[in-house]
């Protein structure tokens, strides 16, 4: 439903394009490429805790506390958006023949297009199809680039996908250490898989999405279970990581952290689907 009160269902992709069509403008909608900025948005807010935070709380009060953290801080973050074709980030991490084409603005001859501006951003050769698949034939057996997706002429760019990983757990860690400065504390920091939901294309994004973390993290290579990765003048000797199923505000234990000596920070979703 529209502000208008209009009811519909399909052509958003036209919004802002020359093929627009009312009531789907510009003026009165978001497009998909202003959806695909709002990625760099993050909203960090204190807040209490008024239940475990599972997917589906409602936002209802649980009287007993006995498992649940009191207070922290909430990170409001947008992963990659990949399971609605050519729009948002599917434009450069998933490649194929029908999309990477000169005429949508693929190209390392294009001077000037969208996809152009965010090849740049993201330090990269805008390329087409043809030229990706030649670059990718240059890469050894072992390159790990480039996934294979099923369906036919169509790959996924690892690489581009941890660049756009970094931005938000940059953003994540940088927001954490920052709020336990101020309270002169440490962060027990809550990870969710960002766009690993409804949003992901393909399995093998779980073990990219590790790696970023190790990676923006420490040179350390893959994460495991109870692991520190050292860090030099830490006042713990490093960072600790857990992995294991738990509810982002379920109350800390002495096996991963001291109540009195951690600040909570836990990471959700800002969902803006389309």
């Amino acid at each position: 439903m529209l502000l208008s009160g209009e009811k519909g269902s399909k052509g958003w992709e036209t919004i802002g394009t020359d093929g627009e069509e009312p009531p789907l403008l510009l003026k009165d909608c978001i497009s998909y490429d202003e959806i695909k900025l709002s990625v760099f948005l993050s909203v960090s807010s204190y807040t209490y805790f008024v239940n475990l935070g599972d997917r589906r709380n409602m936002a209802k009060y649980t009287a007993d506390r006995e498992n649940i953290q009191d207070e922290g801080v909430i990170v409001g973050m947008i992963g990659p958006r990949l399971k609605k074709p050519n729009v948002m980030e599917y434009q450069e991490i998933v490649i194929n023949d029908k999309q990477n084409t000169s005429k949508n603005g693929y190209c390392s001859l294009v001077t000037n297009s969208v996809h152009k501006l965010f090849s740049n951003f993201y330090e990269e050769t805008c390329m087409d199809f043809a030229e990706t698949m030649k670059f990718k034939a240059t890469l050894p057996r072992t390159n790990s680039r480039y996934t294979d997706l099923k369906g036919k002429n169509t790959i996924f760019d690892n690489h581009l996908y941890y660049k756009r990983l970094a931005i938000s757990i940059d953003t994540l860690l940088m927001e954490a250490n920052y709020r336990a400065k101020l309270r002169d504390t440490t962060a027990y920091v809550h990870v969710v898989g960002l766009g690993l939901g409804v949003w992901r294309i393909s399995t093998h994004q779980e073990k990219v999405y590790m790696d970023a973390f190790a990676k923006r993290i420490s040179k350390c290579g893959e994460c495991k279970d109870g692991q520190i990765f050292p860090i030099e003048d830490h006042p713990s000797t490093g960072i600790k990581i857990h992995i294991f199923q738990r509810q982002p505000h379920e109350k800390l234990t002495n096996e991963n952290a001291d109540k009195n000596s951690v600040y909570k920070i836990s990471e959700e979703f800002l969902f803006s689907n389309c």
